[in-house]
């Protein structure tokens, strides 16, 4: 589900759960508003306005911008409408979909970086052409090597990178804002001789962090000298940007030799003050040397991962949409099957009562929810655990649910014949 989509419906549910409210936010008062964020206060953190389009944030968020936080008001405007320039406050969570485990670029970053791997670009970026997004991208980034937790040097790199094919680097400049990286289709080699690769498909890129406007990619236009391996040497993309050991210290340079433009517009060397290096998969490829596969099940989307404490609430949101939906269908089915009944008022209402503590006590799972996120926050390790557990058990109430209706229908027609 596309974040929008997640956003349209919290605000479809807020609207069930204050049924004199209009859907047209222009005709709200601030008391209005008011009662809509006491509705979602609980959930409204755990939207990613951050992951959605200038278009979408234009006609779907900004009419409803008394509901938000200040600040973060404050920062979606400097981030949808500024240079990107501007620092921003509130917390940005990664996209729902491939989440890519980097300290260094986003999942939106990712998407470009494989579009360039497809060529998909017909321009530049900024010049209108659309890359993947983290629904649609179809690589998996392996996380093979990161440099504060691994090291820097040239040997850490080629005992965790070597006869690995399809890497991406990428380097956070120290001291700037600056991130670099380079694209290799082939692999890395620890060769005593300097060894030249050929390839058309590599490429080298950079831009500023949390500014997509000012990338540069730049395509290997030499390609016997596209790629370099040496034992002392850690990723070498043609001579227009390596990173090497030099006196005790890794660090990194740019020049413009063997690939369409120059990264870099700073010639010399610069200090790293973080690097990565990711192997890129197919959805369906399988490692057998790490036994790694990749899927894309929506289940799996579902399910929380260690680092989004969130996907707690969104299971709780979800069930209980599922929940309401189930009702609402097993209700309609009733209603039609006891039409020209001789059902008495007295059975009718005392159904309808049920169906009424059914939703009751929906609503209370519904307010236990923010009580509940508290306790995942406290409780991390336990929450895959705890949710499958959730999940499992929803279905199974559901069936039983479903069963207990099964089996009145099947009374009331029993009593019907009789």
């Amino acid at each position: 589900m596309k974040e929008i989509n997640v956003w349209e419906h919290v605000l479809k549910w807020g609207l069930a759960q204050n049924p004199t409210l209009l859907p047209d936010p222009d005709t709200w008062s601030d008391d209005d508003f008011k009662a809509m964020e006491n509705t979602l206060k609980r959930y409204l953190p755990f939207i990613r306005f951050f992951q959605l389009s200038s278009k979408e944030f234009s006609e779907k968020v900004v009419p409803y911008q008394k509901l938000l936080n200040i600040q973060l008001y404050k920062d979606l405007l400097k981030y949808y409408l500024d240079d990107g320039n501007n620092k921003i406050v509130a917390t940005i969570l990664p996209a729902r979909g491939l989440n890519i485990d980097s300290k260094i670029i986003t999942n939106k970053f990712a998407s470009y970086i494989a579009s360039w791997i497809d060529k998909k670009e017909i321009k530049h970026p900024i010049h209108g052409y659309t890359p993947y997004n983290a629904f649609d991208n179809p690589y998996e980034f392996k996380l093979l090597l990161r440099g504060s937790r691994d090291g820097l040097d040239a040997g850490t790199f080629h005992k965790l990178c070597d006869n690995k094919p399809k890497t991406v680097t990428i380097v956070k400049v120290k001291g700037t804002n600056e991130i670099l990286g380079g694209y290799n289709p082939l692999i890395w080699k620890s060769t005593n001789q300097f060894k030249k690769s050929s390839t058309n498909d590599s490429f080298i890129f950079s831009y500023t962090f949390m500014s997509l406007k000012d990338v540069v990619l730049s395509r290997v236009k030499v390609y016997d000298y596209a790629i370099g391996s040496h034992i002392k040497l850690g990723p070498n993309f043609g001579d227009d940007f390596v990173i090497i050991d030099k006196n005790n210290n890794t660090v990194g340079t740019c020049n413009n030799a063997n690939y369409e433009k120059n990264i870099r517009s700073i010639s010399g060397f610069f200090d790293i003050e973080e690097y990565e290096v990711f192997q890129i998969f197919t959805a369906d490829y399988v490692d057998d040397s790490s036994t790694y596969s990749s899927t894309y099940s929506s289940n799996q989307q579902l399910l929380m991962t260690s680092k989004e404490v969130d996907h707690a609430v969104n299971l709780e949101i979800q069930k209980v949409f599922k929940h309401n939906k189930f009702l609402e269908e097993h209700n309609k089915n009733l209603q039609l099957k006891l039409k020209g009944s001789e059902k008495s008022i007295n059975e009718i209402a005392s159904e309808a009562k049920a169906l009424k503590d059914k939703i009751e006590t929906l609503n209370e799972i519904l307010n236990k929810s923010d009580a509940r996120a508290q306790e995942l926050q406290d409780e991390l390790k336990h929450q895959n655990e705890l949710f499958e557990l959730h999940y499992f058990e929803s279905e199974r109430r559901c069936i039983k649910l479903e069963q207990q209706l099964e089996e009145k229908m099947r009374k009331l027609k029993k009593s019907i014949v009789n």
